[in-house]
C-alpha cells in the first residue's frame, strides 16, 4: 500500500490475524478479509503507518492489514 498517497480511495483488506503489531494492530479483528473499505486518512509515523477507513470511523488500523486495489 502507498502510505504517501494520502487521497480517499477503496483499499482491500489482506489480514486481520493478531501477527500485526504496532498502532493499530488490536483493531483488526473487526476487518474482513477480501472486503473493500474507503481510505479516509493516513498518518506515517516512524515504525508504523495507522489508516482510517470509512467504515469504522475514528478506529485506527494498522496499514500492513491493506493493500491496493488496481
Amino acid at each position: 500500500m502507498d502510505i504517501y498517497n494520502t487521497k480517499r480511495r477503496k483499499i482491500k483488506c489482506v489480514r486481520n490475524d493478531d501477527d500485526v503489531w504496532g498502532g493499530g494492530g488490536e483493531n483488526h479483528h473487526l476487518l474482513e478479509v477480501g472486503k473493500e473499505y474507503t481510505l479516509e486518512d493516513i498518518v506515517v509515523h516512524s515504525w508504523h503507518t495507522i489508516v482510517y477507513i470509512k467504515e469504522f470511523p475514528d478506529v485506527e488500523f494498522n496499514s500492513v492489514a491493506f493493500e491496493e486495489i488496481e
